[in-house]
């Protein structure tokens, strides 16, 4: 989809928000598929796959992390267009990227296990996640204990984006941009001084999962940004060494 189609669909999408008074549930939110670690729990693997808003059709899409300093390392999306179910795609994808897998140690690894996972309501709806001025808490069972994880909202400076998508005007009244500290017990693991282009628009977040192997950790959040017809729900990983 070109640049100008997408300003088309968010406008058109952002048009049928307001009619609706802002009360709109539905949106893009790819659940995870899976989570695996390396074995030394350097880089991490994320899948996600779903169905599209609006189209229909089936997406996946894989990122690696290091946990080491947070950077993505390498990533890679599909888009079919016919009924498999996303679950297929993302074997699909990760059958097409087993050189990439290999390259970081991921090939073959054993899917970790949540140690929170949130089950998100069917349709997307802005309340699902907080806005500037609010925070939240979970405590999740990550060793022996059980430990705070922590974000809390704040308003944020946009970058100026040099090929905007539109999504901040059609941020619904009341909505403003917003950006996310997480803390794992006291440490800090993210903390936005800006929100950068790729996360244009966002200006809500949600805990999606906690992801541990060792003192190695993956915390997904979800960032609720104007999507078609409603919001995005867009993942945000967090790779991290644990102290």
């Amino acid at each position: 989809m070109t640049l100008n189609a997408w300003r088309s669909r968010l406008r058109a999408g952002g048009a049928l928000l307001a009619l609706l008074g802002g009360a709109a549930r539905a949106g893009d939110l790819f659940p995870v598929q899976e989570v695996r670690f390396s074995a030394d729990g350097r880089a991490v693997l994320v899948v996600t796959a779903g169905v599209q808003d609006g189209s229909g059709f089936p997406v996946s899409a894989l990122a690696v992390y290091s946990t080491a300093t947070g950077a993505r390392l390498a990533g890679a999306s599909r888009r079919e267009e016919g009924s498999a179910a996303p679950a297929q795609v993302a074997a699909r994808l990760l059958g097409a990227q087993r050189t990439v897998l290999g390259r970081y140690g991921l090939l073959n690894r054993p899917a970790a296990t949540a140690r929170y996972r949130r089950t998100f309501a069917p349709l997307i709806g802005w309340a699902d996640g907080l806005r500037a001025g609010q925070a939240g808490r979970v405590d999740v069972p990550l060793w022996s204990r059980p430990v705070p994880v922590t974000w809390r909202v704040y308003p944020v400076r946009a970058a100026a984006c040099p090929a905007p998508t539109g999504r901040l005007a059609l941020l619904p009244p009341g909505e403003r941009v917003a950006g996310v500290q997480v803390k794992v017990n006291a440490q800090v693991v993210h903390a936005d001084a800006f929100l950068p282009c790729s996360r244009e628009g966002t200006a809500r977040y949600a805990l999606d999962g906690v992801y541990v192997q060792g003192n190695r950790a993956a915390v997904l959040m979800r960032g609720y940004r104007p999507g078609f017809e409603g919001p995005d729900a867009d993942l945000l990983v967090i790779a991290t060494t644990l102290r």
